[in-house]
């Protein structure tokens, strides 16, 4: 089955995109957009992949926040495109703006608590504080400003967009209060902002007065140039709210992350002078340590594949499987209408209840088939992960089995096909027409079935069947993926502890002023690693 990869941190503002594998080609036209926001052109996704992929019919597998997730899918959906033609799944998420966020603090909060020598917190904080402590701008046109603003946003009131000339809005939340009187100053205020450059659609919203006609107002700002007007019933509106996470929330994590990473930087270098000249005096405990720091560092890059894995994938041939089974259930005797007389009718039943019986058969042993593969192929891929350092070989997760698969019960089919029987009066001649008009004799009444009938009541018994039976098999082989990455992560951890108590007594070595190099290099390490949980995947 033919496949894509969107892959988008807006964190890092990074892109990449794989096309059935392979990376695009020279001139693509996704290059002009792998350092954009994802909402800047999520529009244009369907027509790029579309004309990369030469059409559609295709598996997306996307990794990104969710809100991203959701945004690409309406961006098909908007374009008619179905989830037959394009199977979009979440193949991994990306932490939300919210808890990227909170990480930003904790990492804060870590710098403020965990002192170390080659560190001022009051020097870094006094340079960067009204970055981490600052609020969000939040421009009102006119109306009332809220009692309850909180901490979160900071609002600013303005008469007119006239005030705004010197200000800066770049992903500031723009709200335009509308009333009857203010009609004629709305009109030339909003004239004013859309031609900032600042200044995007999405960023604009829009409070009309209660006492004001709504639909028609929202076409007189359609009429302006907002071609999807959003329009809100208070400050702190969902789409507000949205828009607040997904702009300046998250352009301030990015901005804490560079200054994170100046800060590793300028330590680093400090500390790439000092541990040469310390390898010198001491080449044999350092050779020691550098071996065990590698030896760690392996580990946890396989451990933060277990941990950070990705979301367990239901194998799209579980849903061709079941379609397959649909399909000839459908397409039995459709050249033909319907079945007249009793013992045809028994007979026919029996045909397709033959069928049926048949295909379910062909069906549970298919999906076992699969079941069976897709365990094995979880168990070699973490097991190729898991041996990547080279540090311990032969172990692999014992106590955990896959569920056996349960039998299916399928409901009476018989009866319900025989309860469709209806009675028609027989015709003996073509279309009756050659029926004499004086014939007063009682009309022969024939057993009738018809087999569009049949075809959709036995979907309607079978589908939900098939359906929970493949749902079972997902969420056994979903639970079986977290206990066995569970697994490799408990014992990974055993041996990163049973590593670092090892580095540690060969520290212990040093003299007194080298092991304090040794924990600035192990401090660094740990504001290194925070960091990293705050920019991964």
């Amino acid at each position: 089955m033919i496949s894509a990869e969107l892959n988008h941190n807006p964190y890092l503002l990074s892109t990449a995109v794989k096309f059935n594998g392979q990376d695009p080609k020279i001139n693509s036209q996704i290059e002009k957009y792998e350092k954009l926001p994802l909402k800047d052109w999520v529009h244009l996704v369907p027509e790029i992949f579309y004309n990369e992929m030469n059409g559609y019919d295709f598996n997306l597998y996307f990794i990104g926040t969710k809100p991203d997730y959701e945004e690409v899918k309406r961006s098909f959906t908007a374009r008619g495109i179905s989830e037959e033609d394009v199977r979009i799944s979440h193949k991994k998420e990306i932490e939300d703006a919210d808890t990227k966020s909170k990480e930003v603090d904790a990492l804060v909060s870590w710098l403020e608590n965990t002192t170390n020598r080659k560190f001022n917190f009051e020097d870094f904080w006094q340079k960067t504080s009204e970055i981490f402590e600052g609020s969000y701008p939040y421009v009102m046109i006119r109306g009332s400003v809220p009692s309850d603003t909180g901490s979160l946003m900071s609002f600013e009131r303005v008469e007119n967009a006239i005030e705004l000339k010197n200000t800066d809005l770049t992903s500031t939340p723009i709200v335009f209060y509308i009333d009857e009187e203010t009609k004629p100053e709305f009109r030339r205020d909003l004239d004013i902002i859309l031609k900032r450059k600042d200044v995007r659609k999405e960023q604009l919203f829009f409070m009309i007065s209660p006492m004001m006609d709504w639909a028609q107002v929202t076409r007189v700002i359609c009429d302006l140039g907002v071609e999807k007007p959003q329009v809100i019933n208070n400050y702190k509106d969902d789409s507000v709210m949205m828009f607040i996470r997904n702009y300046p929330i998250t352009e301030f994590i990015r901005s804490a992350i560079q200054i994170f990473r100046d800060e590793i930087e300028k330590i680093s270098d400090v500390l790439v002078i000092e541990n040469k000249e310390s390898e010198i005096t001491n080449a044999e405990i350092h050779k020691e340590i550098d071996a065990l720091e590698s030896a760690l560092n392996s580990l946890k890059e396989a451990d933060e594949h277990f941990v950070q894995r990705d979301n367990f994938e239901v194998p799209y041939s579980f849903m061709e499987i079941t379609q397959i089974l649909i399909e000839q259930i459908s397409k039995w005797k459709n050249r033909k209408t319907k079945i007249t007389g009793d013992s045809e009718i028994e007979a026919a039943a029996h045909d397709y209840i033959y069928l049926v019986q048949n295909g379910i058969d062909r069906f549970l042993s298919s999906v076992a088939t699969t079941y069976k593969e897709t365990a094995e192929k979880i168990d070699r891929e973490f097991s190729e992960v898991y041996v990547t350092p080279g540090i311990d070989k032969e172990y692999s997760p014992t106590n955990i089995i896959l569920p056996e698969l349960q039998t299916i019960t399928i409901p009476e089919i018989n009866a319900k096909l025989l309860e469709l029987t209806t009675y028609e009066e027989a015709r003996n001649d073509f279309f009756g027409l050659f029926k004499k008009p004086n014939d007063t004799s009682e009309p022969v009444m024939v057993a009738t079935c018809y087999l569009e009938q049949w075809r959709g009541t036995v979907q309607d018994i079978i589908r939900p069947v098939l359906d929970q039976h493949i749902d079972q098999c997902s969420q056994n082989l979903s639970k079986y993926y977290e206990l066995v990455a569970e697994s490799y992560h408990q014992h990974l951890s055993q041996l990163i502890d049973e590593k670092t108590k090892d580095k540690e007594i060969v520290s212990a070595q040093l003299s007194d002023e080298e092991r304090k190099l040794q924990e600035d290099n192990d401090w660094l390490s740990q504001f290194r690693e925070q960091l990293q949980t705050i920019e991964r995947d």
